[in-house]
């Protein structure tokens, strides 16, 4: 671990280097390349807020049969694996829905929902 004491009054540009000695064993140090860092001020304007694009459940989660899906707006949706190969698509719409997902092969998944040009995605794993 590495940590530095910052001295007041440094000017902005001031460059800090510093390098590692690196012990394996009773072996010599293996010495690193020197690293610099320099020093800046930035205040950020804003910083945006992070806000969920819409309400969006599962569950069970694992699941092996059912999947009840909440959604507060009409959205399309779709169950992919992890190199985007679609098992499942179709529609959602406001407040509970239920997808039979047994016909899809135990594993990893991702369901995604896009409602008004936005999406949303969320881990899905079926069991058996």
């Amino acid at each position: 671990m590495y940590n530095i004491k910052l001295q007041a009054g440094l000017p902005e540009g001031t460059q800090f280097g510093n390098k590692a000695e690196i012990y394996f064993d009773t072996n010599p140090p293996i010495i690193t390349n020197t690293a610099f860092t320099t020093l800046e001020t930035y205040i950020p304007q804003a910083i945006p807020a992070s806000y969920p694009v819409f309400q969006l459940h599962l569950f069970p989660n694992p699941t092996d049969d059912m999947l009840r899906i909440y959604v507060d707006r009409d959205a399309d949706f779709y169950i992919c694996g992890s190199l985007g190969e679609r098992y499942l698509m179709g529609r959602l719409t406001v407040g509970e829905n239920r997808l039979t997902v047994g016909n899809i092969p135990v594993g990893q998944y991702w369901l995604v929902v896009q409602a008004e040009g936005r999406q949303m995605s969320q881990p899905l794993t079926i069991v058996r």
